[in-house]
């Protein structure tokens, strides 16, 4: 007779993550050529299901294309900026949640069972 043993693993919200991904912008806000180089970085904002702002976060760099965050929030926007710090308009931007990444499913070798 085999015996499992199954653990259940219950976070917290607060231990939750969220993760954004996006794909840079290649043209400006007027449609003129825009470069990884000539962005700065995004700008990412946080909203309560009521429209409150909750924080913001900038993301330096044009080459970044993730961010993970704790912090709370229902509806999430995000804006790119250029070097000279010319920013495009703020566009609705997609999340789902993650458990924290050490997150084992795995029973440890000393339970299981034959």
């Amino acid at each position: 007779m085999k015996y499992f043993l199954f653990l259940i693993a219950i976070f917290p919200l607060e231990l939750m993550a969220a993760s954004f991904s996006w794909k840079p912008p290649v043209e400006r806000e007027n449609g003129d050529p825009l470069t990884i180089a000539e962005i700065g970085g995004y700008e990412l904002v946080g909203y309560d299901g009521m429209g409150a702002e909750l924080w913001r976060s900038i993301i330096e760099g044009g080459d970044k294309t993730c961010f993970v965050t704790q912090e709370p929030g229902s509806v999430f926007k995000i804006a790119a900026f250029d070097t000279n710090g010319l920013y495009s308009e703020f566009v609705p931007i997609t999340t789902r949640l993650c458990a924290p990444s050490d997150f084992r499913l795995e029973a440890p070798k000393e339970f299981q069972f034959d």
